[in-house]
């Protein structure tokens, strides 16, 4: 790839909030743009959907068990939310 395209293409992805790195492969003619996709950022998602599964069966086990209505539909919707989430 030319150097200006290149490096083009590397400052965008810079300025970007994307999960990737680039480097410049220097072997060879021309030299080529290597960019890898960053685990971090959905390790950090991973982390923030298991606490939040975590706090909506907490809330679930602290509902009470009375045959109250709304109990009932709030119940309801935390056990279709964690099954989604854990999908």
């Amino acid at each position: 790839m030319r150097t200006d395209l290149r490096l083009h293409v590397d400052l965008e992805i810079r300025s970007a909030p994307l999960p990737i790195k680039c480097t410049t492969k220097k072997s060879g003619i021309p030299h080529t743009l290597v960019c890898t996709k960053d685990s971090a950022d959905y390790i950090r998602r991973v982390s923030w959907q298991r606490k939040d599964i975590a706090q909506m069966m907490f809330l679930l086990l602290a509902a009470p068990a009375a045959n109250i209505p709304w109990v009932t539909a709030v119940a309801a919707r935390l056990r279709l939310a964690i099954r989604r989430a854990a999908e």
